[in-house]
């Protein structure tokens, strides 16, 4: 990008597992500089690390980005899932294609979002079995209804897997109008993981694509930590 004192050169860092507050803790020695500047941005997906550096011309200014990556990196390295243009979608479909694995997913709270964000990448085939998205009402494992709790989330992520004969079998719970919980499992032959998110009763819209990013984002971490 071309500015009225020079090029300015972007990157961005997506973060995974760490709360706001405890990145500006960590990293603050880097805030509060002009060149490079370094801003911090709360997403559904996590929170985002943008830098900005600018120079007299492209690679100058992308130098003035380097040693504040790298330190970021040092720092806070494995809690990092992507850069700039990427997607928690787009990362699990690379990992399960590297790892040549299947996906299927079965959904609740979520009524279908999750797998619209894996049936719209391009890749989609080399790794997405499918969704089962029973609509209102309970999950059913069998005859009974899934429990909504971390038993039911593992329960039906099996389900899945079975069902469309996949490697990998994540489930999104429906949410429980006690707490709010929905439950995410997931299993593979490798092991099983169950995350959990928090959604009050709100817009029937937000808690469906709120529960859907985090499903995504859970995935992608357990992935990245091999526990499944």
């Amino acid at each position: 990008e071309i500015s009225g004192s020079g090029v300015t050169a972007t990157r961005t860092l997506k973060t995974h597992g760490l709360s706001e507050g405890g990145i500006d803790e960590i990293l603050s020695d880097l805030f509060g500089q002009e060149n490079p500047y370094l801003g911090i941005y709360a997403h559904a997906e996590g929170i985002h690390l943008r830098m900005i550096g600018r120079g007299p011309d492209q690679v100058a200014a992308e130098k003035v980005i380097e040693p504040v990556e790298a330190e970021i990196r040092r720092l806070i390295g494995d809690s990092i899932w992507g850069t700039d243009d990427d997607t928690p979608a787009g990362r699990v479909a690379s990992i399960l294609i590297e790892r040549k694995q299947t996906l299927a997913v079965v959904e609740g709270a979520s009524s279908g979002a999750l797998a619209t964000m894996l049936h719209v990448l391009p890749e989609r085939e080399a790794f997405f079995r499918g969704a089962l998205v029973p609509g209102s009402g309970p999950v059913h494992a069998g005859h009974e209804p899934a429990s909504i709790d971390s038993d039911g989330a593992l329960t039906l992520a099996q389900l899945a897997r079975e069902t469309l004969s996949a490697d990998v079998g994540v489930s999104v719970t429906p949410v429980n109008l006690d707490d709010g919980n929905v439950y995410i499992g997931m299993v593979s032959d490798s092991g099983m993981h169950v995350a959990q998110g928090r959604f009050p009763r709100r817009n029937p819209q937000w808690v469906i694509q709120r529960s859907a990013t985090t499903a995504i984002v859970q995935l992608l971490a357990a992935l990245s930590a091999d526990q499944i």
